[in-house]
């Protein structure tokens, strides 16, 4: 009796010990983790950062509140931070922010609170930023012991960061005060980085009082302060600081000196990152334009040229990578809470009631589920599209600007006539982008109150067409068929193809009357376009660009159109009402 007693004893010894061997490597792998993911996060390699998050969030178990489920939702939130993905980041940081008063840790929410604070920053919440910071340094203040060894925020980084908010507000008496802060805790942290950073902020603002040769003193420190091979990007920074502030001093001695050490740095460091390059090569660049020298501009801005080509696929890829994972990670989110409440509906019910509460919740879930991830597909597709649409055409647009701007600049005085050709260039360019945005950001609002009404706009862009052609133009548009007009999609194939069917008639009708009727009937989206000119032969003309891009949009919207040309022109469309009000779409 006694053997098998002290038997069972020794099995259940031998169990827990297993288990807490299990524990322990659980715990160190999500550590290691952790450490590549900061490691490539400091090198700029957030894809490959993402791909570590995705490894903890595997392992980690999301339903239960932990340290390790907070610095993977901060984590999160830092990646997105600085991928320019503002919202996601913000959102990220709230889920961390719960977390952290759930556990009550005066570090995380001090942590959360900085995050916050960054975020509304850079998103031109200087209150709402402000507010946070203020909150994460109070926190600060209150916690004394019990520090997570994954924390990144410090007092200097919440100091400097309140810094640089009364520093944007142009609050400059503050911004030194809370620089000079940052420059006391980090000295007592032995940050060395955190030292250089504050100094630098403290130069940005004499340079913005113009007191330039105590903005040089501070840069100067900053410099000092720093080691050039495990901190290049912020010497390289700093170089391009101590060039603009010598500049201002008429220094070209030490300018020069500045600039070559910065572009030696660039040369000969592998690790900088894309943004710290760009900011010093822009200040290069000023340097140069202001000097006119056309040779090292030009060299500037060969460099900016090439940083941006090289790194344009590559950032596409690592964001695709973030959203991409940013979407698994919701399913499983959803997953889980589904799987939650199947669990709980197991417990309440009995056998007869489960089976009917499972086979009910499965069919809703799976429904609901469904439906959301249409919608969320849809919504998807239409902003990657916008994306790729903004992308294309104001990228391509601004290159052109800044090609234009440089042909204009060199040839300023030995082809006054080029110069000018290329200041019309710019002048037509940039009406077009104005223009391009401003009716991708009409289709996008909808019908709500603050936005302008169809009539609105097309009323608006005919009077300016039309009115120096002589053309009289009418447009009836019932009321219905105008709050039908939902679908993002729809409401902009339907405003290009109105403009291109009026340009058409601007051009080539010589006309003097032209009408637009839009109705609805037997659920088809109807519009007229009329003219009373000497109309075309569309045997030959109807696969011209102008009309072949308005029967493209037509099909995009299942749409028929057709052409009728005698004495005068007319087209008629006919769209589905549930394409044309398909708020997915």
């Amino acid at each position: 009796m006694h053997l098998v007693k002290w038997s069972f004893v020794a099995l259940l010894i031998f169990l827990t010990h297993i288990v807490s061997a299990q524990h322990a490597d659980k715990s160190r792998y999500v550590q290691q983790c952790f450490a590549r993911t900061d490691d490539y996060m400091n090198f700029g390699k957030y894809d490959s950062a993402q791909i570590w998050l995705n490894r903890i969030r595997e392992v980690v178990p999301l339903n239960k509140y932990s340290e390790n489920k907070y610095f993977l939702h901060i984590r999160q939130a830092e990646i997105y931070y600085y991928n320019n993905l503002h919202l996601l980041g913000l959102n990220e940081t709230n889920s961390a922010l719960n977390v952290a008063e759930i556990l009550g840790n005066k570090y995380l929410l001090a942590d959360s609170y900085n995050f916050l604070g960054l975020f509304y920053a850079n998103m031109d919440s200087l209150n709402k930023a402000t507010v946070s910071l203020h909150k994460s340094l109070s926190y600060l203040e209150q916690a004394k012991s019990g520090q997570p060894s994954l924390l990144i925020t410090m007092p200097h980084h919440v100091l400097s960061n309140i810094a640089e908010v009364f520093y944007k507000q142009q609050h400059y008496d503050s911004a030194v005060y809370y620089y000079r802060q940052s420059i006391i805790k980090a000295k007592t942290a032995n940050n060395s980085r955190g030292i250089a950073v504050a100094y630098s902020g403290l130069g940005d603002v004499y340079f913005a009082r113009q007191k330039y040769n105590a903005a040089l003193q501070n840069y100067n420190q900053a410099l000092a302060n720093i080691n050039h091979t495990e901190h290049a990007d912020v010497a390289l920074v700093l170089h391009g600081l101590l060039a603009k502030s010598h500049h201002a001093l008429h220094n070209k001695h030490m300018m020069q000196h500045q600039l070559d050490s910065g572009f030696a740095l660039l040369r000969n460091s592998s690790s900088i990152n894309r943004f710290f390059a760009l900011l010093f090569l822009n200040d290069a660049y000023k340097i140069f334009k202001s000097d006119n020298n056309k040779n090292k501009l030009l060299a500037a801005t060969e460099m900016i040229l090439a940083f941006e080509k090289e790194s344009e696929l590559d950032y596409r890829n690592k964001l695709h990578t973030i959203i991409e994972t940013g979407i698994i990670n919701e399913k499983k989110v959803n997953e889980m809470a589904l799987s939650n409440e199947r669990q709980l509906k197991e417990l309440a019910n009995t056998r007869f009631m489960f089976a009917l509460a499972v086979i009910a919740i499965f069919i809703i879930g799976f429904l609901v589920y469904r439906y959301y991830q249409k919608q969320k597909n849809a919504v998807n597709h239409v902003r990657q599209k916008l994306s790729r649409d903004l992308h294309d055409d104001i990228g391509a647009s601004l290159s052109s600007l800044h090609i234009y701007a440089n042909i204009a600049e060199n040839t300023i005085h030995t082809n006054p006539e080029k110069a000018l050709e290329m200041l019309g260039k710019i002048n037509s360019r940039s009406r077009d982008i104005m223009e391009n945005m401003s009716d991708i950001v009409w289709s996008m609002r909808n019908n709500d109150l603050d936005n302008t009404p169809l009539d609105t706009k097309i009323k608006n862009y005919a009077a300016e067409l039309l009115h120096e052609k002589n053309i009289e133009f009418e447009l009836h548009i019932t009321s219905d068929a105008a709050q039908l007009l939902e679908s993002i999609h729809a409401r902009k194939n339907i405003l290009l193809i109105i403009k291109e069917a009026l340009n058409n008639i601007a051009k080539h009708s010589n006309a003097n009357t032209c009408d637009v009727n839009i109705f609805t009937k037997n659920k088809q989206w109807i519009m007229d376009i009329a003219d009373n000119g000497n109309g075309f032969n569309t045997a030959l003309n109807y696969h011209g660009n102008g009309l072949k891009n308005i029967a493209n949009r037509a099909k995009e919207l299942n749409g028929i159109m057709k052409i009728t040309c005698n004495n005068n022109c007319s087209i008629h469309f006919q769209f589905p009402v549930t394409v044309i009000s398909d708020t997915r779409t």
